[in-house]
């Protein structure tokens, strides 16, 4: 039916399902053109639900507002929330020392992960040294670090396969693919500040004498803990060891750092270390807990499980410029011992299983008793339709049992993931050849 005249182009509009719709499709056009990447309507009216924004539209224009008012109103509403996040992750990236921002929540707790590197930039070098020697880089186009930390190569068929989840566009510009004109040429960096810099000329590039803006990709990028490069080196180290094997690692213990940790630590470490990772999972098959673990004294008969945190590894003088050792000492005590310290490391994981359990509960309570509140609410609420009452009842126990699959169940799961060997020098040649493994 006829409702009002549009405000701009002055022709009769309809209250229905095509003023709607027409105006939906309007802004997605207009999203499309838009050059900061929204490119879609929901960016443009700042709602991320088809239905939850054809309903925000019908109500406005039901109560006499226009689309534009409705559109506009709804991106001040939403835009909040999304500038203070975006402006939390710019802030990250041009000051790294700059605390995360906080919307409102309490900052996300983070777990204490083992780590054998300083940085990423550490286990970039060292896993590149194993994988591409020097001597096989040329083929890769490898250009020597810059000064500002600028890294090029032409990636390997296998790490261009992992980009073809990257916007076609930036692939394209910055030439990264191998094509029948282009080897292609990856260019990274693990320097925040300067992949600031980066991103800040590429926002600001104009078009020649146009005064249009460019592409906003930057021509280097930022190497973060989730970068296909890192996965990609990562899956090429370990398929270096077979789903059998593990590392054997000749050590040296630090007996200053060990004696902080614990008085009796510097005698256990005089033996072989098993380091061991456990996971309990829930019954959706995902890990609940995780627990880094090392035994020590099984040599003797006496095994002892420790916590095996950065500090435990630095006690043991695990990283990168550890000795080397071509052949392990005695590997067959070596692998005779394994069973004994999986089963310790088991036992250790099944006496803390309350604890485990208890701290896992802490966090799924709050759900519980929501769920306990909805239904009792929606139980009054209902009255006494035995229908509705029936489904309150069959929707409270999906969610409880939704919770309770949270929880963990079954038995743990077990990894070896080193074992550590006393650096011992037996002989004159050991010796050596310890020395020129460094």
């Amino acid at each position: 039916m006829p409702w009002r005249r549009d405000e701009e182009s002055g022709e009769i509009l309809t209250l229905d399902d095509r003023l709607v719709g027409s105006r939906l499709l309007q802004r997605e056009a207009q999203a499309h053109e838009i050059e900061t990447g929204e490119g879609s309507a929901e960016a443009v009216t700042g709602l991320y639900s088809d239905k939850k924004e054809e309903d925000r539209l019908t109500r406005d224009l039901i109560k006499g507002s226009t689309v534009e008012r409705s559109i506009k109103q709804s991106q001040q509403e939403s835009g909040g929330v999304l500038a203070g996040f975006l402006a939390g992750a710019n802030a990250r990236l041009a000051d790294p020392a700059a605390p995360p921002a906080t919307l409102g929540t309490a900052p996300v707790p983070e777990a204490d992960v083992p780590h054998v590197f300083t940085g990423t930039k550490a286990y970039f070098h060292a896993a590149m040294d194993l994988i591409y020697p020097e001597a096989e880089r040329a083929a890769l186009g490898w250009k020597p670090e810059t000064a500002h930390g600028r890294i090029e190569f032409t990636p390997p068929d296998d790490l261009q396969y992992r980009f073809r989840a990257l916007p076609k566009s930036y692939l394209e510009q910055e030439k990264i693919l191998t094509t029948s004109k282009d080897d292609g040429t990856l260019s990274i960096t693990f320097d925040k500040q300067y992949a600031a810099d980066r991103l800040e000329a590429a926002r600001n590039a104009k078009q020649g004498k146009t005064d249009q803006p460019t592409s906003q990709w930057p021509n280097v990028s930022y190497v973060s803990d989730i970068h296909p490069v890192l996965d990609w080196m990562t899956d090429k180290v370990l398929a270096k060891l077979q789903y059998d094997e593990a590392f054997v690692l000749a050590y040296r213990p630090d007996t200053a750092k060990a004696e902080r940790i614990d008085a009796g630590l510097p005698e256990a470490l005089t033996g072989p270390v098993y380091l061991l990772q456990g996971v309990y999972s829930n019954a959706a098959g995902k890990p609940t807990v995780v627990e880094w673990m090392a035994v020590t004294g099984l040599a003797e008969d006496n095994p002892r499980v420790w916590r095996m945190d950065s500090a435990f590894l630095a006690a043991c003088g695990v990283g990168p410029d550890m000795p080397g050792r071509a052949q392990p000492v005695d590997p067959d005590l070596l692998q005779g011992l394994v069973p004994a310290a999986v089963d310790a490391a088991e036992a250790h994981l099944r006496e803390r299983r309350a604890d485990y359990d208890k701290q896992v509960d802490s966090y799924l309570a709050p759900y519980e008793d929501r769920v306990q509140v909805w239904e009792q609410d929606a139980l009054i609420a209902v009255g006494n339709q035995q229908r509705r009452i029936q489904q309150v009842y069959d929707t409270a126990a999906r969610r409880r049992d939704l919770v309770h699959r949270l929880r963990t169940e079954g038995d743990p799961m077990l990894r070896v993931l080193c074992v550590l060997e006393p650096l011992h020098a037996t002989t004159a040649s050991t010796a050596h050849a310890e020395e020129s493994a460094r």
